[in-house]
């Protein structure tokens, strides 16, 4: 091979594509019109970049395909007309069930709350008790820099006894005032009066007992006395 040709052929790609200078493209044509070779080079080039092309080019859709792509977007058209149509009403609807919903849960709360509050009133409480006159003989709670106090006590009914009888208890005081456990300590060996005498103490009223500075829980003992009619 001549080497014209060989430079030709080194150029004719660019040649092909239009990146050659003017001077050089001249020169590549003046070899082409007397070498025959470089000619077929030349076509061969030629026909090989159309191929590439061809092959780049997207495929060409069938009309078919058109009319439903068409189709489908005025579907989504209408139904987002239609949704900017009843969202006005679909959203009232909306907040109309919300509030409803949340009227009936307040309705519940508050008949929840009015009804705790009436289990926990305690007809007793809405008698005035009398305060006996043996609350200083009150004795010391153990276990208490402060001792737990009897705020009020209710009066002990008169009985048909030939003597005055004291019950001697101990109650345990929670530190909310209230008493969770009675023990008999003396009995006054009549189980009615005894009995009564734990009731009394159920009603009475209590201060919690106070150890270091913070309520406590604490035991406390309490003769309940009765007297005779």
């Amino acid at each position: 091979m001549k080497e014209s040709c060989k430079e030709t052929r080194r150029l004719l790609s660019q040649y092909v594509d239009g990146e050659l200078e003017f001077s050089l493209a001249a020169r590549v044509e003046a070899h082409l019109e007397v070498c025959p070779d470089c000619r077929r080079e030349l076509a061969a080039l030629k026909a090989l970049g159309q191929m590439v092309k061809e092959k780049d080019k997207p495929p060409k859709l069938a009309d078919e395909y058109w009319d439903w792509h068409r189709s489908q977007v005025w579907k989504r058209i209408k139904t987002v007309r239609r949704e900017r149509q009843d969202g006005p009403h679909r959203q009232g609807f909306f907040w109309f069930r919300l509030a409803a919903v949340t009227g009936g849960v307040a309705v519940v709360l508050i008949a929840a709350v009015a009804g705790w509050r009436l289990l926990r009133v305690n007809p007793q409480k809405a008698k005035a008790p009398k305060v006996v006159d043996n609350l200083a003989a009150v004795l010391v709670s153990e276990q208490c820099d402060k001792p737990p106090e009897v705020l009020r006590m209710p009066v002990l009914p008169c009985v048909s006894i030939d003597d005055t009888t004291t019950v001697l208890l101990r109650a345990l005081v929670e530190t909310d005032s209230s008493v969770s456990e009675i023990k008999v300590e003396r009995s006054s060996g009549i189980e009615l009066l005894d009995s009564i005498a734990v009731n009394n103490i159920q009603k009475a009223k209590f201060r919690p007992g106070i150890q270091k500075g913070r309520l406590v829980r604490c035991w406390l003992t309490v003769p309940q006395k009765f007297r005779s009619e």
